[in-house]
């Protein structure tokens, strides 16, 4: 199990935006801004499921307990790390050309 903080905090650590989250797991983007607006523990455990193992997929470690003391680590492997870069040099060019 894990709490919906847990899953923004994973997303954050991955400079992913909620579309981005939800394309990746296969939800809709609606389903995790409903996720994330609300406090506690995913209501439906097979999309929860998902989205953890994908999570976990990008390097993401759940850490803690989640009612407790939740926590999320970041494991940065070259792959994961050469991921990230290509997406923020993608958003740094897109807002420079969206700038001109």
């Amino acid at each position: 199990m894990i709490s919906i903080c847990q899953i923004k905090a994973a997303r954050v650590l991955l400079d992913w935006t909620a579309s981005e989250l939800s394309e990746k797991a296969g939800v809709g983007v609606a389903t995790i801004r409903r996720y994330e607006t609300q406090t506690g523990f995913l209501k439906v455990i097979f999309k929860s499921d998902e989205i953890k193992k994908l999570l976990e997929t990008q390097g993401i470690e759940f850490t803690g307990d989640p009612v407790k003391n939740p926590g999320v680590i970041l494991h940065l492997s070259k792959g994961v790390i050469m991921t990230i870069i290509k997406a923020l040099k993608a958003r740094q060019s897109s807002n420079c050309e969206n700038a001109t």
